[in-house]
């Protein structure tokens, strides 16, 4: 939900003029990040979202970078 949120204050828009993340990233963030592997991993999920490439690290924090 806090992507879809930056999207929206990013783009100035209300969320009936974003796309539903789920569709995007198919629950994977929840998941991942209810059950994270060990700091070691150094994951970060990397997907595409309403004109941005997003990615998220192992500790919640997220980039965005405009594609479109």
């Amino acid at each position: 939900m806090q992507v879809v949120e930056a999207i929206m204050d990013f783009e100035g828009v209300d969320s009936t003029e974003v796309p539903t993340i789920y569709r995007c990233v198919d629950g994977i963030l929840t998941e991942r990040f209810a059950h994270p592997p060990a700091p070691e991993a150094q994951l970060e999920v990397p997907f595409s979202y309403s004109g941005y490439r997003v990615t998220i690290d192992l500790n919640g924090n997220a980039k965005f970078v405009k594609t479109g």
